[in-house]
């Protein structure tokens, strides 16, 4: 029996060598899942960080809902509650885990819908808040007309005007919503101000009280 050259030998051998490493299948799935799994988890993180915003937007809605109704009413006003009350008493319990108090910051103004000096109900309108001179409803609007303008996000720097009977008011509330991953915000911010706002005429309640800087 005649020997196989040695070179024919380490051929075969190589080729056998590839045929099993080809046919190999133990490590595919972790390739595979290492190929996926840094969008996979990004995806999921997004969808997590879309259903949390729309979750604290819901809440608040409802804080807004609540503080505004509690100025409509004159509660507020009768009971000349700050705006450090209004937030404690009227907006937080609205608010649902892991939202915190103290994190909301409110923006509560007397408008006038044009320059006149009587409401939509026919009845004579206080004086426009001294620390807004030109307090119209543009004034919220921004210069584009594609949204509402943010007021400051530092409660102190805003009013706190709930009016008098007829009156028009904006409530704005504010609050931070953080982010899983300062990846989904390309500005690496750690959180992002979500605002609700609503508008209405108080109604005619009996005994307002005037507060100090806005009439």
């Amino acid at each position: 029996m005649r020997p196989v050259p040695r070179q024919r030998l380490t051929l075969a051998r190589s080729k056998s060598t590839l045929a099993r490493f080809a046919s190999e299948k133990r490590g595919a799935v972790a390739l595979e899942f290492g190929l996926v799994a840094i969008p996979f988890f990004f995806t999921l993180v997004a969808i997590f960080q879309v259903g949390f915003n729309y979750y604290q937007m819901a809440c608040l809605d409802s804080a807004a809902h609540a503080g505004s109704r509690a100025v409509m009413t004159g509660i507020v006003q009768q009971n000349g509650l700050s705006v450090a009350q209004f937030v404690q008493q009227y907006i937080c319990p609205s608010l649902q885990a892991p939202m915190s108090c103290s994190s909301v910051v409110v923006n509560v103004a007397v408008v006038l819908p044009a320059a006149t000096a009587t409401t939509a109900v026919g009845m004579p309108a206080s004086p426009i808040p001294a620390v807004s001179p030109s307090a119209y409803w543009s004034n919220f609007v921004n210069g584009a007309g594609t949204g509402l303008v943010v007021p400051s996000t530092t409660q102190s720097s805003n009013t706190f005007c709930p009016g008098n009977p007829g009156d028009f008011v904006v409530v704005q509330v504010l609050y931070p919503v953080p982010f899983f991953s300062r990846i989904l915000n390309p500005s690496g911010a750690g959180s992002q101000w979500e605002m609700n706002t609503a508008t209405f005429v108080n109604e005619p309640y009996p005994n307002p009280q005037t507060y100090a800087g806005c009439s």
